[in-house]
């Protein structure tokens, strides 16, 4: 019997340490069919057929796609849409409709049995006011 330890050559073994050439970690299993888990027994990707992809889709196939270029975009923005557009921060964007530099859009609430009419509270901006207000603040050289 030897003074080794009962797992120190699984340690050993795990760890590669020099006098176990070749074997680092756990030794791998072997697929059932005798292939190699690392180097065969893979298939070749089929591609799916052009009809499936279609059916995936029925709305896709009612609708044709609008072209990039005719893509919606909202008018109104809010104020953290207006600070990406305008590349600032919404702190900026709060202290400029604030000053009145920009105007926020002001839609009336509908009147239902919960709410009497007024206005609807979200802070919106026009996008076509920031266009104008960036040609404004252009410098001119």
């Amino acid at each position: 019997m030897s003074d080794e330890l009962p797992l120190a050559a699984a340690s050993r073994r795990l760890r590669g340490v020099p006098g176990f050439p070749g074997l680092v970690g756990r030794p791998r299993k072997a697929a059932p069919n005798g292939d190699s888990p690392m180097t065969g027994g893979a298939q070749p990707r089929v591609p799916a057929r052009p009809e499936r992809r279609e059916l995936a889709s029925p709305a896709s196939m009612l609708l044709p796609e609008p072209p990039p270029s005719e893509t919606l975009s909202p008018r109104l923005l809010g104020i953290s849409a207006a600070a990406a557009y305008l590349s600032v921060s919404e702190d900026v964007v709060t202290e400029l409709v604030q000053a009145g530099v920009l105007c926020r859009v002001r839609i009336p609430a509908p009147v239902t049995s919960r709410r009497q009419g007024g206005e609807i509270r979200r802070v919106l901006l026009d996008r076509a006011e920031l266009d104008a207000q960036i040609v404004a603040w252009r410098e001119r050289p």
